[in-house]
């Protein structure tokens, strides 16, 4: 089996992630070039505190009762584990490319602009909805291959594990989105720190700091193809995008951007500052504007909707949600769905029931790394990413979850047969590395 990092044994837990997402997030408005147009009210301040608080309870929670968790490698085949995923996100890719290009008309010969119309004109069916399902356990490839002994390796397997890991960035970049890359991306640097593969030195930072930089170059380079698809330009997208209407830029920063040389590095600053940052004041319109009715979880769990809607014939997402948002397109960080569905009483509760439910997963990760890992890392970006996007809504967030868990189902089922003889001998050994005593408030616990 790889070397286990000591990241591994010390898996950040939920309120360090959580309180970790939030230092960035004033880290990034403090030196952003920016100046707030459309503050965020009392009230709305006070939901997301709120819902901090209720998280942090939750977690509290989910420690009461927590005995010492001996820490073990699970006894999996995970060679045979991997082997069926490979198979398994093979067929929800050949789905996800028929439901795109035969079913609903995108082209490889289409601009992202034209192609993200063809989505947005027809409604998904089955083909979309298994494709979506399937492909995503794409997530956990890379996670299983890094598990296998040295002698399992190989260069064409490696190849194969790339390609399907790379398929639904590529697959969401064709149509203009870029948060499938970002949090897989983050996903993947986790794994590599679990593995020892990246390391908390001056070379490990190194590599995610160029890996940020090469991350907002591209994204600033595919937003702005994006404003010429649409006839858009800079000066017009920094004032009167979605995401600039309550955050706009300083006048400095415009006269930098009319530079030759700075220019280019000017407006990728702009961009992902205002990306970044505008969620919280998105939320603060949303929550002094909201007046319908809360969806129970429509916005939150779309895909679930969208599913329930195809079998039963209820309303569309379309017709159901987005007629009661004040404005579309917009991040309104992770509380604003959750407003959005629940309102205040019933959103303090999913708050708190998350924030147990994190802290529980956190210490199954920490029991048994091979299991529960990749579901709690995911969970973490959720967590980290929290003041900025509501992950769970987007970037197919909800699929990786179901991906991430099936896989956790997935080796505890074939742990379950090793264990009773019905299954060949796992290619990872039971190992004890000791008793970890968990401290909920510490972030690398």
């Amino acid at each position: 089996m790889s070397h286990i990092s000591n990241f591994a044994l010390h898996i950040p837990a939920p309120i360090g992630v959580a309180f970790a997402g939030l230092l960035l997030y004033g880290m990034i408005y403090v030196v952003a070039p920016v100046e707030i147009i459309d503050g965020i009210s009392i009230e709305a301040m006070t939901f997301i505190i709120m819902s901090y608080g209720m998280f942090i309870v939750g977690c509290l929670l989910g420690e009461v009762g927590g005995a010492p968790v001996k820490r073990r490698t699970t006894n999996a085949p995970v060679y045979s584990i991997l082997i069926a995923l490979i198979a398994t996100t093979m067929l929800g890719v050949t789905l996800r490319i028929v439901d795109h290009y035969v079913v609903r008309g995108m082209s490889l010969t289409s601009n992202l602009f034209e192609n993200r119309m063809a989505l947005e004109a027809t409604s998904p069916g089955w083909t979309a909805v298994f494709g979506a399902a399937l492909s995503s356990l794409a997530i956990v490839l890379p996670f299983c291959y890094m598990s296998l002994r040295r002698h399992e390796r190989s260069v064409p397997l490696l190849c194969v594990v790339v390609i399907l890991f790379v398929f639904p960035s590529v697959d969401s970049l064709i149509v203009g989105s870029r948060s499938v890359l970002v949090t897989n991306i983050s996903l993947l640097l986790l794994y590599g720190f679990c593995f020892g593969l990246i390391r908390p030195n001056l070379k490990g930072v190194s590599v995610v700091v160029s890996l940020a930089v090469l991350l907002v170059t591209f994204g600033a380079k595919m937003f702005l193809n994006r404003l010429a698809l649409m006839g858009m330009d800079v000066a017009m997208t920094i004032h009167y995008s979605s995401y600039a209407l309550t955050v706009q830029p300083v006048p400095w920063i415009e006269d930098v951007l009319t530079n030759d040389y700075l220019g280019g590095a000017a407006f990728a600053w702009l961009h992902v500052s205002q990306y970044f940052i505008h969620g919280l004041f998105e939320f603060g319109y949303l929550y002094d504007n909201f007046v319908g009715a809360h969806t129970l979880g429509a916005m939150t769990f779309h895909p679930i909707y969208r599913l329930l809607a195809l079998v039963l014939g209820l309303p569309t997402y379309d017709e159901f949600v987005l007629p009661e948002l004040p404005r579309y397109g917009a991040y309104s960080t992770f509380f604003g769905p959750i407003y959005f569905d629940f309102g205040w009483f019933w959103g303090a509760l999913v708050m708190g029931m998350f924030g147990f439910c994190a802290q529980r997963l956190w210490k199954a990760a920490v029991g048994s790394f091979q299991m529960f890992t990749p579901l709690y890392l995911y969970v973490a970006i959720i967590i980290f990413f929290a003041p900025v996007d509501n992950l769970i809504a987007d970037g197919q967030g909800l699929f990786a979850l179901c991906a991430t868990f099936v896989y956790a189902l997935y080796v505890g089922f074939a742990s379950a047969k090793m264990a009773t003889g019905d299954a060949p001998a796992g290619n990872i050994a039971v190992r004890e590395v000791g008793n970890i005593h968990s401290r909920n408030m510490s972030f690398e616990k």
